[in-house]
């Protein structure tokens, strides 16, 4: 499977320390240059938040992010893949993680988007589940599960959200993973079981500032009314209604709510 990882320009330790872990596994990947937030135009800035956001508005950190993650959809339709592995370079990767990505490839199970990483949260899944030779599993996806450090998108999925990109502007884990996205709606969306990579912020073991955010704070910053009464009067409905579909969804016998553990270690620290 082709695999792409972003990588900013200004975060060559990032793109080293991906490197060594991809080499220790025997993963190829292809670095994608990303979009810098900071380094964007104005007239790019101001294309992106003249298209409607569905969620809240964008910060030009999170711009460049959703950029970025278009070129890679862009780089698989341009080549003749079926799927592609995307990751973000501040991941950490477990080291069955090419065995599931070939699993994945090999036996072509229905999907648009498998969410490979943990957020170590409870998560709402089916209990129909895809069997992988590499002795994962895939569960249809039913809740949000926030994150973008990897993923992997079929030509299909890539095809779909690229088609509507000029219809909604959200941060890229909104897009993809929240049960209520637009640009995802159609989407088949599965999570692997146990989750074959992580990002650092949710590993106890880990203080490495090599992997501290370079998306810099939003630059509405993080007060009260953050992004003023209409969308955030917005977005507190919308929390109470996937909390109580949360809850609905969790109580049928078709599915379950799991916690999603990563496959390296049984040291991560659960977060609330």
């Amino acid at each position: 499977m082709q695999s792409y990882v972003i990588n900013l320009d200004r975060s060559p330790e990032r793109l080293r320390y991906f490197q060594t872990q991809a080499e220790a596994i025997g993963l190829d990947f292809e670095r994608i240059a990303a979009f810098d937030g900071k380094l964007l135009s104005n007239d790019t800035i101001s294309r992106i938040r003249s298209i409607p956001f569905q969620f809240q508005p964008i910060d030009t950190g999170n711009i460049g992010l959703l950029l970025s993650h278009q070129v890679a959809w862009e780089k698989l339709l341009q080549s003749n893949a079926p799927n592609a592995a995307v990751f973000e370079d501040d991941v950490i990767l477990a080291p069955s993680i090419a065995r599931t990505l070939r699993a994945i490839d090999e036996q072509r199970p229905e999907f648009d988007v498998i969410k490979l990483e943990t957020t170590l949260r409870k998560v709402v899944c089916s209990r129909q589940t895809v069997e992988l030779d590499s002795g994962d599993a895939l569960r249809t996806l039913l809740t949000w599960h926030g994150g973008t450090a990897g993923y992997v998108v079929s030509r299909r999925g890539a095809e779909q959200l690229l088609a509507k990109r000029n219809e909604t502007s959200d941060i890229v884990d909104l897009l993809l993973f929240h049960p209520s996205s637009r640009a995802a709606s159609n989407l088949v969306v599965r999570q692997l079981v146990p989750a074959a990579c992580i990002q650092s912020q949710f590993l106890k073991q880990q203080s490495n500032p090599t992997f501290e955010s370079t998306l810099g704070k939003p630059s509405v910053g993080d007060q009260f009314l953050r992004y003023g009464l209409k969308v955030d009067s917005k977005r507190f409905m919308r929390r109470q209604l996937e909390s109580i579909r949360r809850r609905f969804l969790a109580s049928q016998p078709s599915n379950e709510q799991l916690f999603i553990s990563f496959a390296a270690t049984d040291q991560a620290c659960r977060v609330a």
